[in-house]
């Protein structure tokens, strides 16, 4: 009997599978591979691996934030360095041309200079200490009147330190101020004792300054509204008083007070040595009133001993006309004549026929014997005096100046006194150190064709006559003439 084969069941319920056609089951087939951290990843993960993105955001925005905030560091930071840099640039100036201005009322004197310096610096809130340093240099490289600064200031740095790698910076500044010599000149100068400006003066001197170095009250005064006055300006280092009025048909181009003092352009003439005697047989023994005339009695001509150029007069000497009212001349040869006692010219005309502006001229010198004080000068309404100062270069002792009167004796008004008639022209400068200096008289510059006339002295007072004050051919002449000084920064 044949047995029928009979198909049992599977155990599971399932259809029987043929025999290699298992398949793994669905779960299993959609299953990733795990990468441990620290090893490497199975064959087909890497792509898995590249595609994780997890922590990316943190690094981009760390590397962010540190360029943010360094910049907002340097931002914040650099503008602190700039307004150090510009508050230092300020002082440094400051200090530069405060310490040049010391200059002005103290010439010569470095170590106030550099004291001037600092202490604008520190006014200026730049003081020496730990983070700070000032460096002064009085003089400087520009001459003897100028200053040197150089301000260092050391910042710490912040968060811009981590950037820039270091832990401070440091701001420097620079300036170099110096006292110059400006375009305005003056004519009159008073040095100490002041100038005053009074009664019916008309004065030209429409390119040039008077002024007055005295400090104080009444520097510079001009008294009443009677005067005509065409100058370049009125100035004072003390008060200007009434100096800004022009009434009257006046013109006063330029005026002020607490200006800085003038120098005085004929110190040096103090230190010329004088003749080795200046009595007994060193003088003349004719007196002036008494020389040789000629001209029908009219002309006395006064020339020094062969091979000098020098004459000393002893006691006082006075030069008036003839008796009858007749008027005399006395012509004076180039040279330098010397007075011991008073001298003055009265009804009397003195000029010098041979001098020549720029190549030949006279000096009158008032000194006294034996160091005594010198005496006065006196040209009075009714003289006329015609003569110009001795040029440069021409073994002249006095070159450029007309007058002068030693500085010996303390100072006194009215020791040169210049009221010359209206035909006098007086080209050169005259000049009184410890003298006052009493112009009221005229001064024709036309007739010579040289336009040079200045006064400087211990004080001024002008009043009445009519004259031109005028420095225009100063430099042909060789006369030195003041100049109104200001500082400037150069660096």
């Amino acid at each position: 009997m044949n047995a029928t084969a009979t198909s049992l069941p599977h155990p599971c319920g399932d259809a029987p599978r043929r025999a290699g056609s298992e398949q793994a089951p669905a779960a299993s087939r959609r299953r990733r591979p795990v990468v441990l951290a620290g090893s490497p990843p199975r064959r087909n993960s890497v792509r898995a691996v590249l595609a994780d993105r997890r922590g990316a955001t943190a690094l981009v925005f760390a590397g962010a934030a540190f360029g943010r905030f360094g910049f907002a560091a340097l931002a914040t930071e650099g503008g602190l360095w700039y307004y150090t840099q510009r508050d230092a640039r300020s002082a440094t100036d400051m200090a530069a041309m405060g310490g040049a201005s010391s200059y002005l009322y103290k010439p010569g004197d470095h170590s106030a200079a550099r004291a001037a310096a600092t202490d604008a610096a520190s006014r200026n809130d730049f003081r020496a200490d730990a983070r700070t340093s000032i460096l002064v240099n009085a003089p400087a490289a520009h001459g003897e009147k100028s200053v040197e600064v150089v301000i260092t200031r050391r910042i710490p740095t912040f968060l811009s330190g981590l950037l820039i790698g270091e832990p401070e910076v440091s701001v420097v500044t620079r300036a170099v101020a110096l006292v110059d010599n400006g375009n305005m000149r003056a004519c009159i100068l008073a040095t100490h004792s002041g100038l005053t400006l009074r009664g019916s003066t008309s004065i030209s001197a429409p390119t040039c300054v008077l002024h007055s170095n005295r400090m104080g009250a009444n520097s510079t005064w001009r008294q009443g509204q009677s005067m005509v006055l065409d100058v370049g300006g009125l100035t004072a280092t003390g008060q200007c008083v009434s100096c800004d009025y022009t009434g009257n048909g006046s013109t006063v181009r330029a005026y002020g007070s607490a200006r800085p003092p003038v120098p005085d352009p004929f110190d040096w003439a103090n230190s010329v040595p004088m003749p080795p005697s200046l009595s007994g047989s060193a003088c003349s023994q004719t007196s002036l009133k008494d020389w040789p005339r000629l001209n029908n009695g009219t002309l006395r001509e006064v020339r020094p001993p062969a091979g000098t150029q020098r004459m000393i007069f002893c006691g006082d000497q006075s030069l008036e006309g003839q008796q009858g009212g007749g008027v005399g001349t006395w012509d004076f040869a180039p040279g330098t004549y010397y007075f011991t006692g008073n001298f003055s010219v009265k009804t009397a005309i003195l000029t010098c026929s041979t001098c020549v502006p720029g190549e030949s001229g006279v000096t009158i010198v008032m000194v006294g014997a034996n160091g005594a004080a010198p005496g006065v000068l006196s040209f009075t309404a009714q003289s006329v005096v015609r003569l110009n100062a001795p040029p440069t270069g021409r073994g002249y002792p006095y070159p450029g100046l007309l007058i002068y009167r030693d500085d010996a004796g303390s100072p006194a008004p009215a020791q040169i006194s210049l009221a010359g008639g209206g035909a006098s022209s007086l080209v050169g400068g005259i000049y009184g150190p410890t003298s006052g200096i009493y112009y009221a008289g005229n001064n024709d510059t036309v007739g010579v064709n040289r336009n040079c006339f200045v006064l400087v002295a211990d004080g001024v007072d002008v009043a009445g006559g009519s004259g031109s004050v005028q420095h225009n051919d100063c430099d042909t002449v060789g006369t030195n003439v003041p100049r109104l000084q200001v500082v400037r920064l150069v660096e």
